[in-house]
């Protein structure tokens, strides 16, 4: 019972977090940094909770785009416009990498 309520908990927080993340409008080098070093924390948390599936891979993947090197985020951009392969999460990962490209005013 515990893990099935922590598994509820922690897909409700995580989708939450990202959620608000996708929304932030503008971030700036040391929102950047505060915003990641949140995601870490999260990432911690759930690790030492040990509930299977947890933390979702894509919130790791978002704590590690928003203080991304500028140049390697616009890489991953291109690389992946390349890619013809519209499958669902793929998708996910290709909107998400251009909103935070968005938000931390990186053209690509």
């Amino acid at each position: 019972f515990c893990n099935q309520w922590l598994d509820v908990v922690g897909l409700a927080v995580t989708g939450r977090l990202l959620e608000r993340t996708m929304r932030i409008p503008r971030l700036g080098r040391k929102g950047a940094e505060h915003l990641a070093a949140d995601m870490n924390y999260i990432l911690n948390v759930f690790t030492a909770l040990g509930v299977s599936g947890h933390p979702h891979p894509l919130l790791g993947y978002v704590a590690q785009l928003v203080t991304l090197d500028d140049q390697l985020l616009r890489s991953k951009i291109q690389l992946r416009r390349s890619d013809n392969d519209v499958s669902g999460a793929l998708e996910v990962i290709k909107r998400v990498e251009l909103r935070i490209a968005y938000v931390r005013s990186i053209s690509v």
